[in-house]
């Protein structure tokens, strides 16, 4: 069977859909799945070890989605022109979300409501999945379930869901050391201060304020890495004028979006905002530490990270401000758990 699958927007977005690729090959191991994507996050997709071919961008010939002869499109994400393509194209079975006007456009339709973020939003996609393997009597499930520990992930899909070898990961983080002439013997944090406009951030005095404060605190051998997007350079700049390029160094910017997780791959705590490195951490199943606003759609909630629940900081606004002001979150309380959370990983690792 033919699947097209459809998550053409941003890293983090795209990130959140490995699950029901996952699970898709799982029910349905011979499937053959091309993936639809942006040209921007082509690198990440290429990574995915459930995907067999991609497609970029959403301008899609219709003879040439005719000449692939998919069997199924399930749109995690729906756009009138993917929308309108898969039906002139004749693709038997049509799914996404029965959200906009161009939902007439498929043949099958799951009403979610995304908007009220009730679950993460990779528990969406998985839903939709669900709902393509109800209607062929592949599996008894319909939905997605809460478990106890705040885990929406299906026991069928193991972490971490991006995985680099040992060799792959030891050489790229050698070279790296050996560039930047830094011990390997030590605790990596890295901290991505941007935001690429996707989601409400920090203050750059705030990081600033968190990484000299982590600095002067941690009685650990620790190295803190600067993660910057490739318009963000200027972060970097700042940083380094307040803080010292001995103290901090910079993971050096390259267009693949492989690079930057080969990078997270090795680090100890990955600190940022809801962002699209945030998301490839949580692949990697590293820890993290979050900065999210409290409003519904930007909620930690509904974009809970895939990496296990004890892996996961998260901190919001204090009761009282502005929910969507991230900037009130209380960083004394987040240096206090963060600070915690190094010493305890430092103790894991010399066990």
């Amino acid at each position: 069977m033919k699947f097209l699958v459809v998550r053409d927007d941003k890293v983090g977005d795209l990130a959140l859909a490995w699950p029901s690729l996952a699970l898709l090959k799982y029910y349905i191991p011979d499937a053959h799945i091309t993936l639809l994507v942006q040209q921007y996050t082509y690198s990440l997709a290429k990574l995915c070890p459930w995907t067999d071919d991609i497609l970029v961008g959403s301008n899609l010939p219709i003879n040439k989605l005719k000449q692939a002869e998919f069997d199924v499109v399930i749109a995690l994400r729906s756009t009138k022109k993917v929308a309108l393509a898969g039906m002139i194209a004749g693709i038997p079975y049509r799914l996404a979300p029965a959200t906009k006007w161009w939902q007439i456009f498929y043949n099958h339709r799951l009403t979610q409501r995304r908007s009220n973020s009730l679950k993460p939003e990779y528990a969406y996609n998985l839903d939709l999945i669900y709902k393509f393997l109800y209607d062929h009597k592949l599996t008894p499930k319909l939905l997605t379930t809460y478990n106890n520990d705040g885990d929406y992930l299906s026991n069928v899909i193991h972490r971490p869901l991006l995985h680099f070898n040992n060799e792959e990961v030891n050489k790229t983080k050698m070279r790296y050391l050996d560039d930047t002439n830094i011990n390997n013997k030590m605790l990596f944090i890295v901290i991505h201060p941007g935001s690429g406009g996707s989601a409400n951030n920090l203050t750059l005095p705030q990081y600033i304020h968190l990484i000299t404060e982590i600095l002067s605190r941690v009685r650990l051998n620790i190295k803190i890495l600067i993660s910057v997007g490739k318009d963000e350079i200027r972060y970097w700049e700042h940083i380094r004028k307040k803080i010292g390029e001995n103290t901090c160094v910079l993971i050096e910017q390259r267009p693949d979006i492989s690079w930057l997780a080969q990078h997270i791959a090795f680090c100890d705590l990955f600190i940022s905002n809801s962002t699209g490195p945030l998301h490839l951490a949580g692949l990697l199943n590293r820890n993290t530490a979050g900065f999210y606003p409290n409003h519904q759609s930007g909620s930690s909630l509904r974009w809970q990270t895939l990496n296990e629940p004890s892996r996961r900081l998260i901190f919001t606004p204090q009761d009282g401000s502005n929910p969507k002001d991230v900037t009130s979150i209380d960083l004394d309380l987040a240096l206090h758990t963060i600070i915690e959370r190094l010493y305890l990983i430092d103790r894991e690792k010399s066990l």
